[in-house]
């Protein structure tokens, strides 16, 4: 897909249950480790982890305690930006103190979180040290909050520790650095290896929505700090970025149309031609998802400075087909009647029809249409999921949502470009990067387009490769749905990163070869 259904820093599960458990059992605190997160410490013995990074005490089916131990790649600032939402807050509480332990400096939160008439305790401590921020929430009834406080929460904040990379593992440098395009600046993380002259670059670009440089959709999963590992520890350096408007970089993401983001792209290609360790002639770029239209634009075009491209899980069909099949994709594999899914292909036909001619008015009939049409069918507890009390009430959030996101410039750039036609226009050197288990960029509809628009181009050095069982963050997929994107393993399948780094060195020169 183009728009990831997951797109949040720090993933912090706030069950709320009917009822809640009293209860004052001693608590017995185990060691634990996790190298994805990259912490060490102690969680109470017998809680078991649903997902990654969430420890539920779960003493009956009503228990509702859980204790969240996650780092990000992002700063403690981006990481409230995703829990204020999760919290129903609107801005960031005052803190109630801070605890030095021996690794890191906590700065403690105390909040009341009230949905559905039922009030719990939340607990919380951040930390930001080697880039990361960690934090760590204890969810708990407000009558045993000052308990679990006192024999979990502050004992989970002592024992916790950062597990650090040995420095003789590192065989680059890493730079913080920014650049700019236009008014925007960009604030980026540029690895370089350590061998003498000048190297071959790779510029990483995003998929879609609001993503840091490290594009960490799954927390505990960095996906372009691993790439950038991989390539850079084989002498190709990488420059990632935070997206306009997220993190570090100025701007304002929402505003953005896709040809924005390509410029940010080319903006960072600018960039590298001025650096005194970059070869200007082996610079090339790798988009992921949507990344990957920016990659076309910027490769069909001979004065990008672009040497080479890499495309990985990238579309090859104009955007509204992409996201039409997407759809279909993802509704099959959760086991949804197909009756349900013709009917969400036929009201998209629809809908995106009348956004890609500039149809306001008929976008609004169309959107209503639509909404009447699926209340009809949508059993009570789905209707009851949507907040809305009736018809007209959902109608009118259908709405009010096609207002503001469906008919907004990035969404008319989205569905009516065809990266295709630029992929046709392309003669640099390309490899595209399919799964066979993504249902949000599928390489049946996707793979053949792709390689037929770089044959139209006279394109004599292209490679299109299927992995088996990927998913649309290359993890190795049971079904391939986005559901399961956070309970699979927070690593790429055994093929990525060889056949990325093995392409890549394949078509540059390295300073000491």
């Amino acid at each position: 897909m183009l728009k990831f259904l997951y797109n949040a820093v720090l993933l912090c599960a706030v069950v709320l249950m009917n009822t809640w458990v009293s209860a004052q059992d001693e608590v017995q605190l185990i060691p634990f480790s996790d190298e994805a997160f990259g912490i060490s410490g102690v969680i109470p013995q017998g809680w078991i982890s649903p997902s990654p990074g969430l420890f539920a005490r779960q003493k009956d089916n009503a228990d509702g305690t859980l204790l969240v131990i996650q780092s990000a790649f992002a700063s403690p600032e981006s990481v409230w930006t995703s829990l204020l939402p999760q919290l129903g807050l609107d801005s960031i509480p005052e803190s109630t103190g801070n605890l030095q332990t021996a690794s890191l400096d906590w700065s403690l939160y105390q909040i009341e979180v009230t949905a559905q008439g039922l009030t719990v305790s939340i607990d919380l401590g951040l930390a930001n040290a080697n880039g990361r921020t960690y934090s760590v929430l204890l969810q708990s009834a407000s009558d045993e909050a000052p308990s679990l406080r006192e024999t979990v929460f502050v004992p989970v904040l002592e024992a916790l520790e950062p597990i650090l990379i040995d420095p003789s593992e590192v065989t680059y440098q890493t730079e913080e650095v920014t650049f700019g395009n236009g008014e925007i600046t960009l604030s980026a993380t540029l690895t370089i290896p350590n061998t003498e002259g000048l190297h071959p670059a790779v510029v990483l670009m995003t998929g879609s929505g609001p993503q840091t440089r490290d594009e960490e959709i799954v927390p505990g999963f960095p996906i372009f700090a691993v790439i950038a590992d991989a390539l850079t520890r084989q002498g190709v350096a990488v420059l990632r970025y935070d997206d306009r408007g997220v993190g570090q970089s100025t701007g304002d993401h929402s505003a953005a149309s896709i040809q924005d983001f390509a410029s940010d792209g080319q903006a960072a290609v600018r960039y590298l031609h001025t650096h005194a360790d970059i070869d200007p002639a082996q610079i090339g770029v790798l988009g992921h998802s949507e990344g990957s239209l920016y990659a076309a634009m910027l490769s069909a075009n001979p004065e990008s400075g672009v040497a080479f491209a890499v495309s990985l899980a990238g579309p090859a069909v104009v955007g509204y087909e992409g996201i039409i099949h997407q759809t279909a994709e993802q509704y099959r594999v959760t086991g949804v009647p197909q009756a349900f899914i013709d009917l969400q292909v036929r009201q998209l036909r629809d809908i995106f029809g009348r956004i890609v001619a500039n149809d306001d008015v008929g976008l609004i009939a169309a959107v209503e249409r639509s909404a009447r049409e699926t209340w009809d069918v949508l059993p009570e507890a789905q209707r009851a999921n949507t907040g809305a009390a009736n018809v007209e009430d959902y109608v009118a959030q259908s709405i009010a949502t096609a207002q503001t996101q469906l008919a907004s410039a990035y969404y008319r750039s989205l569905l009516s470009y065809n990266p295709a036609n630029d992929w046709a226009r392309t003669t640099i050197p390309v490899l595209a990067i399919f799964g066979s288990l993504d249902v949000q960029v599928d390489e049946v509809q996707n793979a053949v387009p792709f390689a037929q628009a770089l044959v139209s181009a006279g394109n004599q050095d292209f490679s299109v490769v299927v992995l088996p069982g990927a998913n649309h963050l290359s993890q190795t997929a049971i079904t391939g749905s986005a559901d399961e994107y956070f309970s699979l393993p927070r690593e790429f399948t055994s093929d990525l990163l060889p056949t990325i780094v093995d392409w890549v060195r394949q078509h540059v020169t390295l300073p000491q070869e």
